[in-house]
């Protein structure tokens, strides 16, 4: 990934998932079926917050909070 600094509505879940283990964590956490989703490598962290109906300020705060913790 090439900007892994902030978690971006428009940046790759599989991408994301496949950077660090701590985003894994925080995917089966947040309750969703991200980890092991077939279709991970097509949706965005726009299209999650909209299918789970998750807040997306905060669910980028703390994505952001975990990316930025890795560098």
């Amino acid at each position: 990934m090439t900007n892994d600094v902030l978690a971006v509505p428009e940046t790759n879940v599989a991408d994301l998932l496949k950077s660090n283990p701590l985003i894994v964590s925080f995917f089966i956490h947040q309750q969703t079926a991200c980890v092991g989703c077939y279709m991970a490598k097509f949706c965005t962290l726009e299209d999650v917050i909209q299918t789970y109906f998750l807040n997306k300020q905060s669910f980028l705060e703390e994505l952001s909070k975990i990316i930025v913790q890795k560098i």
